[in-house]
């Protein structure tokens, strides 16, 4: 039995590792190209651990033909633990990866808001619920970059947050423009 055992749980490790690595150098090398100091930290922790999961793999390849029982062990134990760490890290820089887009998104976002407002305001129209919305998005981005500096894993939720917080700012100044119809874009309020 433990043979067999040995021999389906090292097909599924050969099976689910070819298809990992390719994601896990696509996501290094993504991490590596970025100016963001933090995410390329990020992706240099996940190119070690994966290092060390591929490591351990060779070692139990070795061991498998000496003393299955260990291999298997070591299969069960260790190596499932740190396929699942090397799988969260490999999650945590994909959303940094895509959250750091979404970042310079809205810190444009923000410099334009800005000017719209500075606009209505110069034409005499009531701005404070847009400020007050303003406010809270530049928060909520603040909130986003120091996750993403201090804790991938916070960093998306944090990025919602900002987001909502978007939504909430482009209907404020659609009450101020008077264009209230759900789904504006940024170009409608103009």
């Amino acid at each position: 039995a433990g043979y067999g055992q040995l021999c389906a749980a090292n097909k599924e490790i050969n099976r689910r590792i070819k298809p990992f690595t390719r994601e896990v150098n696509s996501l290094v090398n993504r991490a590596a190209k970025y100016k963001n100091e933090d995410i390329k930290a990020l992706g240099a922790t996940l190119k070690a651990k994966f290092g060390e999961l591929l490591a351990l793999v060779k070692q139990e390849q070795e061991l498998k033909k000496s003393d299955p029982e260990k291999a298997l062990e070591l299969l069960e134990g260790s190596m499932e633990d740190l396929y699942e760490d090397v799988n969260n890290l490999k999650n945590a820089v994909q959303a940094a990866l895509q959250g750091s887009q979404g970042l310079r998104t809205l810190s444009s976002d923000i410099k334009r808001f800005s000017r719209t407002i500075a606009a209505q305001k110069k034409a005499g129209k009531d701005v404070s619920e847009a400020e007050s919305q303003l406010a809270v998005l530049q928060e909520a981005v603040a909130a986003a970059q120091t996750a993403l500096k201090a804790n991938p894993e916070e960093f998306v939720a944090a990025i919602e947050e900002a987001y909502q917080g978007r939504e909430g700012l482009l209907e404020a100044l659609g009450q101020v423009t008077g264009r209230t119809q759900e789904g504006f874009e940024f170009s409608d309020i103009r």
